[in-house]
């Protein structure tokens, strides 16, 4: 016999609170700095309303490519955000936050994690 009732989340409502609200403040030249910062190249994009990048590491299938509105008002300009975030995370080998830190701390004049390059880094941090 079951005592307990157990708060229910919908997904969508799970997947708010589990994204950073900083995903709203990436802006597309946060992005295209990001990548060109990384070695990615910008390509001629093959459909309209984006801007294409080259991965800077081909394998031997050949070079693979990404591809972000080149706007903020395209209706899933948001959705683009989180995909290529998860996409440079795998990429890099680390966690999509901390990317996020970088893109956006590269705005402010912010180091690798987002440590002022003007300030000292604490104990065992580097950037």
């Amino acid at each position: 016999m079951l005592n307990y009732t157990r708060r229910f989340l919908d997904e969508r409502t799970v997947r708010r609170r589990w994204l950073d609200p900083r995903l709203a403040e990436v802006r597309v030249a946060d992005i295209r700095a990001y990548l060109l910062s990384k070695g990615w190249k910008p390509v001629p994009p093959d459909r309209t309303g984006v801007l294409a990048f080259e991965e800077p590491v081909v394998d031997e299938d050949g070079p693979l490519y990404q591809w972000i509105p080149e706007n903020e008002q395209s209706r899933d300009y948001p959705a683009h955000v989180y995909e290529l975030l998860a996409v440079l995370a795998e990429i890099e080998d680390r966690s999509a936050v901390k990317v996020l830190t970088d893109l956006l701390g590269q705005r402010h004049g912010d180091s690798q994690n987002g440590i002022p390059a003007d300030r000292p880094h604490p104990a065992g941090v580097t950037g």
